[in-house]
């Protein structure tokens, strides 16, 4: 990455970081120029288009005006990712986010599950429904089970997979 990408790049993580935290640039400036640095509008636009260099010395004080106070060391190397490392981060968020949501649906499937074979199991479902209709909901159940078993079998074998390649590399 030249020079130039590099800039733009980190001028793109610093306007994202600004919008994070619903700072204007006007925010920014006014916050600046309070810590005593000689900075504007133009100043702050120019460095989010890449158009001038963030000197190194201006990152820490720069993420604390944009609202980053506490925790502005934290969010050091997200002024300095690449686009690629960018791309990643999102990535590992939405997969993140996808996990926690299959754990939620595979609770309330379990749930379902339970309810449905335990009403195919009392009493009065053998007196309300016919042989037929009992039989019908047993399989369907049974079936979507099964499905569901497919599904977790994919997962454990694709992770399988990467752990075996994985490792694979790692003893070269």
């Amino acid at each position: 990455m030249n020079e130039e990408d590099l800039n733009e790049a980190i001028g793109r993580n610093v306007k994202r970081l600004r919008l994070e935290r619903n700072q204007t640039i006007d925010d920014v400036v006014k916050a600046m120029q309070k810590a005593g640095y000689r900075w504007n509008a133009t100043t702050q636009s120019n460095i989010e288009r890449g158009a001038r260099p963030l000197r190194a010395g201006e990152v820490l004080p720069l993420l604390r005006c944009m609202g980053y106070d506490s925790d502005a060391e934290e969010h050091i190397m997200q002024v300095y990712a690449t686009p690629t490392r960018n791309r990643l981060d999102d990535l590992a968020r939405e997969m993140s986010l996808t996990m926690i949501k299959f754990e939620d649906e595979w609770c309330r499937f379990i749930r379902f599950r339970k309810h449905m074979l335990s009403i195919l199991n009392t009493e009065s479902s053998k007196d309300e429904l016919t042989i037929s209709d009992h039989d019908k909901f047993e399989k369907e159940c049974e079936e979507l089970s099964n499905r569901m078993l497919g599904l977790l079998k994919s997962i454990a074998t694709d992770r399988f997979d990467y752990l075996s390649h994985h490792y694979r590399h790692e003893d070269r």
